[in-house]
């Protein structure tokens, strides 16, 4: 999301505050370029997709219910077998979305649809399983009977209300850069293990938000990712245990966020996500590589402000 600076209107900083209305129904449309690269090349995928999501009254606070989902999908990524089982089969499975529950201040309190998804992962997965090559099969059913595909569709639900509105919640973003806490990342190849990382975040200025209202002004705010490579020392080795067979896990990952969004109400308009992450697993003297890119836009309306 390039911004030209003639579009960009003086700010010293800006104090985002939650205040999305029961009854807020918002369009989203996204378009995702995927670049997987190994040793024995490259492959690149796009996702489009829209869903909606409106918000409803709940007694914890606000309820943000995700509907009429539809994705569109060209190209094949590739994988590590050895490292993601049957995550090849479970690709599907990045098109659900739960539900949840927010306070009054913006923060996940509760994910919704658990059981759902359960189910809904369950049928994708054993049709997947059926295409896999049999020494793959019991791998597969291990990945699922654990449970790994349901926790990291809630992490990646978490992560995605993250971006969007509870990292931006207490702060005073300027246009100097400033930590805003820690935060924790899944990947496909990498079930059951949260990567932490660290944020920083500033403002890069003011500018109308779009959609036809040259009044309305939002804020440009800048979001960066990195791993945090101590932390992540310390968890890998637990991680290692259950995975016999794989000796040690090479892990570099960030990301960066581009948001343009309504300051007093955190209500999104436009997000330019990008993450790279390479991933290399070592079995005794083998060494295999796995680099992911994704590019991410997503576009938000309000029909009520049409």
């Amino acid at each position: 999301m390039a911004v030209p600076r003639s579009d960009l209107h003086a700010a010293d900083a800006v104090y985002p505050g939650f205040a999305w209305p029961p009854g807020l129904r918002v369009d989203v449309e996204f378009d995702r370029v995927r670049t997987q690269i190994t040793t024995g090349g490259s492959r690149t995928s796009r996702t489009s997709g829209r869903y909606s999501i409106a918000a409803e009254n709940d007694p914890l606070g606000l309820r943000v219910v995700v509907s009429d989902v539809e994705y569109t999908s060209k190209g094949s990524p590739v994988e590590i077998p050895e490292i993601s089982g049957a995550a090849g089969a479970l690709l599907r499975s990045a098109q659900m979305q739960p539900d949840y529950v927010v306070d009054r201040h913006g923060r996940v309190v509760a994910i919704l649809g658990t059981e759902a998804l359960r189910e809904e992962i369950a049928r994708t997965m054993h049709a997947g399983i059926d295409s896999l090559p049999t020494e793959a099969r019991a791998v597969a059913q291990r990945l699922f009977d654990s449970g790994p595909e349901v926790r990291r569709v809630e992490a990646r639900a978490r992560e995605r209300w993250s971006r969007l509105v509870e990292v931006w919640i207490g702060t005073a973003p300027t246009h100097d850069w400033q930590v805003v806490g820690g935060s924790h990342i899944s990947l496909a190849p990498l079930p059951g293990l949260a990567l932490p990382t660290s944020r920083e975040a500033r403002l890069l200025g003011m500018r109308p938000c779009g959609d036809g209202d040259a009044t309305r002004m939002c804020a440009e705010l800048e979001l960066t990712s990195r791993l945090d490579a101590v932390q992540l020392a310390q968890s890998l080795p637990d991680y290692l245990q259950g995975r016999p067979g794989i000796d040690r896990i090479e892990v570099k990952l960030e990301e960066r966020t581009l948001l343009l969004t309504e300051p007093a109400t955190l209500r999104p308009h436009r997000e330019q996500h990008e993450q790279r992450w390479i991933l290399t697993t070592h079995r005794g003297a083998r060494a295999r590589t796995l680099e992911q890119r994704d590019e991410t836009a997503t576009r938000f309306r309000y029909p009520s402000h049409e």
